[in-house]
């Protein structure tokens, strides 16, 4: 037990110096994540809110980037916002789950696997 080890680095230190800059580490990834998902929550919500639509959309588009994160659980959601508001920031998540190649332009040949994404996002738009 307390016995050294060498870390990445190379250095040699204590588990628990590890184990405590392990910690340190999380807690500085977990600021800077809820940082960004914070920053792309204010601007969503402002730009869905200009387009006039319902208060719920604003509301889960808003709640977006922190669940898709994982800063914010389901239930969370569920308790403060309702079923609604929730229901739709979860497709909300599993629409971004959709990727498409950043070089693809309108009138370019659609990949076969590129066009099933496609027509499984469709599907989940109007399910």
């Amino acid at each position: 037990m307390g016995s050294a080890h060498t870390t990445p680095s190379g250095q040699t230190g204590s588990p628990l110096g590890a184990v405590e800059q392990a910690r340190r580490l999380v807690r500085a990834n977990l600021r800077e994540n809820a940082r960004e998902a914070a920053e792309r929550a204010a601007d969503l919500s402002a730009t869905v809110e200009s387009l006039g639509v319902d208060p719920v959309i604003v509301t889960a588009a808003t709640l977006y980037p922190l669940l898709e994160r994982g800063l914010i659980g389901v239930a969370a959601v569920e308790e403060a916002f309702g079923a609604e508001v929730t229901r739709l920031t979860r497709e909300l998540v599993r629409l971004a789950a959709f990727r498409f190649p950043t070089a693809a332009r309108p009138g370019d040949e659609t990949a076969p696997e590129q066009a099933e994404a496609l027509r499984k996002m469709l599907l989940a738009i109007v399910a």
